[in-house]
This record gives C-alpha cells, structure tokens and sequence, in this order.
C-alpha cells in the first residue's frame, strides 16, 4: 500500500515537472517570437525611414551658430561669372555688391543661389545654411561623371566611373572585375581577399569591406598622428597642424561610419555623398600626411584606395547591375 502512494505521488510529482517545464518552453518561445517580430518591424521601419542623423548629408547642425565643416567647401561648386555664359545674377547678399566679369563665386546645390566665394566662405566660418533662404547646405547630389572618383593625383588616381560587371560574379572573380582598373591592383586584390567574406561576395559585400578597411585605416592614421603630435622635434606649427588635422580626421572616421550606416539599408546616393566628404575631410590634412613619414603617407594612400573602391562599387549599384 506505501509503495503504491510512493508511486503515485512520484508520478504526480513528475507530472508537475513536465507541466512546468512544458509552460516554461512556452513562455520562451513567445518571448523569442516577440523579440524576433518587434526587431523586423525596427528594422524595417529603419529600412524605409532612416534615421537623419546617419543618412542625411550634411555636416551642419540646426544651430546656426555652428559654422560649416570645413570638409565640405571642396563639394560647393565654383564658377567665374561672365554676362555671356551665365544668367543676370543678383548682388551677393553678403557684401551687398553685383557680381563683376571674371569674379569667383561658389553656388549652394540646395537652392542654386551664388554668392562672392570670399564672402560665402566667410559666411560659413559662423553659419551653415544659405543667406537668402536659409536652406542648410549640403554636398551636391552625386553625377555619374563624378562617382567612383576622388580628388586624388597619381598614382592613386580615379577608378571607372562604373564596373563592368556580370550579374551573379561574385568572390575571387568578382574581386579580379572590381580591382582590375585600379591604379593599385595588388593592394586592392590582397585588401578584398583577406577578408574571410569575401570567398562569397557579392558587389554590395565588397563595398561594405573596403568601407571598413577605409574605416581601420583611418584610425591607423589618427593613432600615428596622435603619437608625432607630442614629437616635439617637429616643431609647433607642425604640432598644430596635426592637431588640427586629428580633429578633422575623427569627424572623417565618423562620417565613414555613416556611410557604413547607409549601405545598410540600401542608401547608395547617401553613401557615396559620406564618402565623398570623408575624402574632402582627408584632402584638408594632405600636406601633413605626406611629410617624412612613410608609413603615415602609405596608410593614407591606402584609406583613399579603399574609398575609391566603395564609389566605385556603389555606383556599379546605383546603375542596377
């Protein structure tokens, strides 16, 4: 009769174990399902909706007590006015004079209104938005003509404007088509194919490694800068210049990130516009990264590199190959 009741209450034991358990596994899984529902609706709603601080193309802030960064002035077109070739144009709104044959002016691609180049530069030491209609600027939108290519001289040179590329090519093949104009084709080579990813790689992974090989170098280059900042053989104006390029060149880094941030959700135009200010960024500094040192300048070389392979490869996407 005992052995009976043990039995019993052994199975009745067991059985609220395998009930617990079973309410245990289902609490679980409706968690899991939860989570996994909630993170593709923010996904997708990142997808369709992407958050302006990362996409947006701009380096200035809403405050128009922060002036314009310094990395976009090499994006804002120029022109020299002539009555000839260019429509009657108003008096700059910031020297309030009427622009004269020949004279310099820059144009903001947000409203296409001009400007004196020494005084809208001067304007924007203090402000980022336009004059006469308070636009923010931004860099233009990105032509065929220019993508792919940055402001660089030899050797580093442009690449192709777009790739020709076969739908379905991906890795070692892929990486020989997207390599083979560039002016440096064994770094480019050795630079895709030492990422384990890209055995598989298509055009959109390959760009996502040359922005973060782009990305590394840049923090190699400001961890260099920052240790011949302190070199007190260089002298002070020297020192101060790579002061001031370390700044510039941490906004660069950040920018590379939002560029990372765009290719995510599938915004090329935006990021070939961080890019592009990336590079602008690092142009600023270009006579301190090519000084004595070697190592500073082949790492900056190589950071442009990767750059031009993103554009490159983006504008390959753009295209809809």
């Amino acid at each position: 009769m005992d052995m009976n009741a043990d039995s019993h209450t052994k199975f009745a034991d067991n059985g609220k174990v395998m009930l617990a358990s079973a309410i245990l596994l289902f609490l679980i899984l409706v968690i899991v399902i939860f989570f996994r529902t909630y993170a593709y609706s923010c996904f997708r709603r990142h997808r369709h909706h992407p958050p302006n601080r990362n996409l947006l193309p701009t380096l200035a802030a809403s405050n128009n007590s922060k002036g314009l960064h310094p990395s976009l002035f090499n994006l804002l077109p120029t022109f020299n006015y002539s009555s000839h070739s260019h429509r009657p144009l108003h008096e700059c709104a910031v020297c309030l004079s009427e622009f004269q044959e020949d004279e310099e002016g820059r144009l903001l691609p947000n409203c296409n209104h001009g400007f004196h180049t020494h005084c809208i530069d001067k304007w924007f030491r203090s402000h980022s938005n336009c004059p006469l209609c308070r636009a923010p600027v931004a860099p233009p939108k990105i032509t065929e003509a220019a993508a792919g290519c940055s402001y660089l001289p030899p050797p580093i040179g442009c690449p192709s404007k777009a790739l020709d590329v076969e739908e379905g090519v991906k890795g070692k093949e892929l990486i020989k088509k997207v390599c083979e104009k560039s002016p440096s084709r064994e770094v480019c080579t050795r630079v895709l194919e030492a990422d384990p990813r890209s055995e598989n790689a298509g055009l959109d992974e390959l760009a996502m490694i040359s922005l973060k090989e782009a990305r590394a170098n840049a923090s190699d280059i400001i961890n260099h800068l920052k240790l011949l900042v302190v070199n007190d053989s260089l002298g002070p104006d020297v020192q101060q210049g790579m002061s001031d390029c370390l700044e510039t060149l941490g906004d660069s880094e950040e920018q590379l990130e939002d560029a990372i941030a765009a290719l995510l959700v599938k915004a090329l135009d935006d990021t070939q516009r961080w890019l592009q200010v990336a590079l602008a960024a690092v142009d600023t500094c270009r006579s301190y990264l090519h000084g004595n040192d070697r190592l500073l300048m082949n790492k900056e070389q190589n950071f442009r590199l990767m750059c031009d392979i993103s554009l490159s490869i983006c504008n390959t996407l753009v295209s809809g190959i």
